[in-house]
C-alpha cells in the first residue's frame, strides 16, 4: 500500500508536467497568410505586414493605421493585413499621431509593423513599433487574415 501512495506522489506530478510540456507546442502557420505573403511579386513591390498580438487587453478596441494621411486598416485582435506597395516614400501612424514611423521602400522590401494596445486616460489606443522582418514573419504568419470590411483603402483589399 505504501509504494502505491509513493508511486502517485512521484507519477502523478510527472505526468501533469508532461502533459503542460506537450500543450505548449508552437503555434502553426496559418497557410492563407503564408499565400498572401508569397502572391506579392516582390520585383515590383515591397511587402508591408500590419499585425496585433491576439492578447485580452482591448479586445474590443480596434486602433487605425494611417498611410500618407489616410485611414489604411483597422487592426484587430490576432489579425494581420498583408499587402504589397509600390516603392516610394510612405508615413505610416496611429490615427491618435501618438505613434508611427516613416520609410523609404524598394521592390523586394520588407516592413513589418506591430500594433499593441495601451492604456489611456480616457480609452486604451494602438502604438505602433516596427520590428524585424525575422520577428515580423515569425509572428504574423500565425494569425488570422484582417477581414476586408476593416481595410480602408479598396485597392489594398
Amino acid at each position: 500500500m505504501k509504494s502505491k501512495t509513493l508511486a502517485k506522489i512521484i507519477f502523478l506530478p510527472l505526468l501533469a508536467l508532461l502533459g503542460a510540456c506537450a500543450s505548449d507546442q508552437v503555434q502553426p502557420e496559418n497557410p492563407e497568410v503564408v499565400q498572401k505573403l508569397q502572391a506579392i511579386d516582390r520585383t515590383q513591390k515591397a511587402v508591408l505586414v500590419i499585425y496585433r498580438n491576439d492578447d485580452s487587453q482591448g479586445r474590443g478596441v480596434h486602433p487605425t493605421v494611417t498611410m500618407n494621411g489616410r485611414d489604411l486598416v483597422d487592426t484587430g485582435n490576432g489579425e494581420v493585413f498583408v499587402t504589397g506597395i509600390a516603392p516610394g516614400h510612405y508615413v505610416l501612424e496611429m490615427d491618435n499621431k501618438n505613434s508611427g514611423t516613416d520609410v523609404t521602400v524598394k521592390a523586394g522590401d520588407e516592413v513589418y509593423l506591430r500594433v499593441d494596445i495601451v492604456q489611456g486616460f480616457w480609452r486604451p489606443s494602438g502604438r505602433m513599433t516596427q520590428v524585424t522582418p525575422q520577428q515580423g514573419g515569425y509572428e504574423a504568419k500565425r494569425m488570422d487574415l484582417t477581414s476586408p470590411n476593416h481595410i480602408d483603402i479598396p485597392e489594398y483589399r
